[in-house]
């Protein structure tokens, strides 16, 4: 089934687990309206990463305010799961929630928007959600590790990079691996769901 951001080649939709959840602004990142409203200036798209919220009951973005030398923001630390509808399709506004695909392990998506880098990467590289300029807007998409810190005016490396307030050393959530390199901003994943211990050990 494929859709413009994503495209899922294994095992086709209907051997997708899926789950509809509300979704909620996140203020902390400046965001307010209903973000299923294509017409909204933050409007969610198919594809990005989403957590849920603190109470369960909503998904969102996540926003991490303490992170430091990484090219792109907000280094995904919590699971999250796939939103799944065309921005500005008129299903998940008139029922108000949002639709998300939660497994099976090893589905295979070609995702349409993140950053794989500028050159080849070899397969098995764990991918991690962060924001992500795409059409315009701040979303949130895939990176490898290298482009974490390569791309974007990065500064410092990844053994420097705080991925929680709490702690140099939290968990940074990993939902895919790449399966094969297309170009920069598109790739084949797996599914495969994560948690990397500290981005240190993977250079």
């Amino acid at each position: 089934m494929a859709n413009k951001n994503i495209e899922i080649t294994n095992p086709g939709y209907v051997g997708l687990w899926t789950d509809d959840m509300p979704i909620q602004a996140n203020t902390l990142r400046g965001e307010s309206g209903n973000l299923l409203d294509g017409n909204n200036a933050n409007a969610i798209v198919e594809g990005e990463w989403l957590v849920h919220s603190a109470n369960g009951k909503y998904l969102e973005r996540e926003v991490i305010t303490t992170q430091t030398a990484i090219a792109y923001s907000n280094l995904g630390v919590k699971p999250s799961v796939m939103y799944f509808y065309e921005q500005g399709n008129p299903v998940p506004l008139t029922i108000g929630l949002g639709h998300t695909v939660i497994g099976p392990v090893g589905m295979v998506l070609k995702v349409k928007f993140g950053d794989f880098g500028a050159t080849t990467v070899a397969p098995g590289a764990r991918l991690f959600v962060c924001d992500i300029t795409h059409d315009g807007g701040v979303k949130r998409g895939l990176a490898t590790s290298a482009a974490l810190t390569s791309s974007a005016g990065g500064t410092g490396s990844i053994d420097s990079l705080t991925e929680d307030p709490a702690t140099a050393t939290a968990n940074t959530f990993s939902p895919c691996y790449l399966k094969r390199w297309i170009n920069q901003t598109t790739a084949e994943v797996v599914y495969s769901p994560a948690l990397v211990g500290t981005l240190s050990t993977l250079n």
